[in-house]
C-alpha cells in the first residue's frame, strides 16, 4: 500500500518498529539450498530520489531454514570435508583434501536438484570452491566471501581453484563478487588476480535492537576461544583496584548462562570490548557496531602473536600466499607483505590496518587499560560514539542497498 506494510518477524515474534516503505516493483523470490529445506522472501526494489539510487529491502516472510541432514550437499560435506582439532586453540580446521572428488560429488548433488537446475541465480560463500559448479550449471554467480576464498583448501589446490575463479568471473559478466572487509578484498586483489569491493554485513535481523546503554554497570566481553589469559578477570581485577563498580560480562559465559540471548540484551550493555580473531571477522563483531553499542578494540595488532588468541597454524588453509601471475604488478606491498608471513612486523601492521577493526567508521580503540577505562567513564561520551556508529550504519545502509539491487539486477 501507498502507506508501507508492517511486517512481523516470524523468528522471535518482534514486529520492525517502522512501516517498510512501498514498492514500485514487487518481487517475490525463493531461496533455497541445495537439497535442502527452502523459505520465500520479497525484495521491494524502492527508488530513493535523495540519492538517484535503488535499494533493495529484504522482507523475511517464512521462519529461517534450518539445517537439512538429509540433503545431497550435506552429505557431500560430511564426505569430502575433513575436521582436526587444534592442538594450540579449541577449533575445528576445515580441509577440502580433494577438490577435484568434492566438485564432482557437488555437481552430482545439484544436478540432480530441481531448484538448482531451475534457479536463475548462484549464491555462493564459503567454501569458495563451490562458486565452480553455479559457474558449471550456466548461471551467472552471487559470491559474498567473508574470510580468503583459498579458505579450507591446501597448498597444492589453492593456484588452480585461483585461475579457474579469475577465468569465470572475466567470461561472466552478470556475475558479481564481493568481500566482508578491506582486507579480503585486497587478498583477493593479490592472491587471485580479482578486483572486489568490500560490502559490510548490516545485521539487519538484529533490529529493533539498537543501543539503550541501561545496563549501566556492566561492560560486555567478547573474545575468541583463548589459553593464554582471562581478559574478562583482568579487566575486573583492575576496575576492582580503581575504585569503578563496572562489572565485565563474557559473551561465551552469557550465551552458556541464557537459552537465547536477545539481541537488545546485547545492545543494553554500557559498552562492549571486541578482542579480534585477525584473519575471522565473525559476525557478533558487526552486530555490535550495527547495533550501535559503543564498541572498543585493542589498537595494536601485536595481540596477535599470543597463541591463545591466534595460532600459527590455524592460519594455512584460510590464507593463500602471495602468487606473482597473478595480481598487478604494481602492488608491491602485496608481494614485500604476504598476509602469512608472521615474521614480518611490518606487514603485520599492513594487513592488521585493512581489518574493519581499524578501518571501520565508529570503532573505538585503546592501547591500555588506562585508556580504555577514561573512555569508560563518561556515558556522553559513549553516547556520541553510540551516534557516530548509528550514522554510518545508515549510510552503508544506502550505500550497500544500492549495490546488492545491482548485482541481482545485472544477474537477471
Amino acid at each position: 500500500s501507498p502507506q508501507g506494510v508492517e511486517i512481523q518477524n516470524h523468528k522471535d515474534g518482534i514486529g520492525f518498529p517502522y512501516p517498510l516503505p512501498s514498492c514500485t516493483h514487487c518481487v517475490e523470490m525463493a531461496i533455497r539450498p541445495i537439497g535442502g529445506t527452502g523459505f520465500r522472501c520479497k525484495g521491494f526494489l524502492r527508488p530513493t530520489t535523495e540519492v538517484q539510487a535503488t535499494v533493495l529491502w529484504w522482507i523475511w516472510v517464512r521462519p529461517a531454514p534450518v539445517a537439512d541432514a538429509t540433503s545431497g550437499v550435506a552429505a557431500v560435506l560430511r564426505e569430502h570435508v575433513t575436521k582436526s582439532r587444534s592442538s594450540v586453540m579449541s577449533h575445528d580446521r576445515q580441509l577440502i583434501e580433494s577438490p577435484a572428488d568434492f566438485l564432482e560429488a557437488l555437481w552430482r548433488a545439484a544436478d540432480a536438484d530441481e531448484a538448482f537446475r531451475s534457479a536463475d541465480v548462484g549464491l555462493c560463500s564459503e567454501p569458495a570452491l563451490a562458486c565452480l559448479v553455479m559457474f558449471a550449471g550456466g548461471k551467472p554467480v552471487v559470491g559474498y566471501f567473508g574470510v580468503h576464498v583459498g579458505f579450507m583448501l591446501g597448498s597444492e589446490g589453492r593456484r588452480p581453484f585461483f585461475s579457474a575463479l579469475r577465468a569465470h568471473a572475466s567470461r561472466e559478466p552478470r556475475s558479481t563478487f564481493a568481500a566482508v572487509a578491506p582486507y579480503v578484498s585486497v587478498q583477493l586483489l593479490c592472491d587471485v588476480g580479482l578486483e572486489v569491493p568490500a560490502v559490510r554485513p548490516l545485521s539487519l535481523y538484529t533490529l529493533p535492537a539498537v543501543y539503550t546503554g541501561s545496563r549501566e554497570e556492566e561492560v560486555l566481553i567478547g573474545r575468541r576461544p583463548s589459553i593464554f589469559w582471562d581478559f574478562t578477570a583482568i579487566l575486573g581485577t583492575f576496575a576492582s583496584l580503581a575504585g569503578r563498580r563496572w562489572r565485565f560480562v563474557d559473551a561465551g559465559g552469557l550465551h552458556r548462562s541464557m537459552s537465547a540471548v536477545p539481541f537488545s540484551t546485547l545492545a543494553s550493555f554500557r559498552a562492549g570490548v571486541y578482542m579480534p580473531y585477525d584473519w575471522l571477522q565473525t559476525l557478533a563483531f558487526y552486530d555490535w557496531a550495527n547495533m550501535a553499542l559503543p564498541t572498543f578494540v585493542p589498537s595494536s595488532p601485536l595481540y596477535t602473536f599470543a597463541a591463545g588468541t591466534n595460532a600459527r597454524g590455524g592460519w594455512g588453509p584460510s590464507t593463500g600466499g602471495h602468487l606473482k601471475d597473478a595480481g598487478p604488478e604494481n602492488l608491491s606491498e602485496c608481494a614485500q607483505h604476504p598476509f602469512a608471513d608472521w615474521n614480518d612486523l611490518v606487514g603485520r601492521v599492513y594487513w592488521w590496518l585493512l581489518t574493519d577493526f581499524r578501518a571501520l567508521p565508529g570503532v573505538l580503540s585503546f592501547d591500555s587499560v588506562a585508556s580504555l577505562f577514561s573512555q569508560l567513564e563518561s556515558q556522553s561520551f559513549l553516547w556520541e560514539a553510540s551516534g557516530r556508529l548509528r550514522e554510518a550504519h545508515l549510510r552503508r545502509t544506502a550505500s550497500t542497498g544500492a549495490f546488492w539491487h545491482i548485482a541481482f539486477l545485472k544477474a537477471l
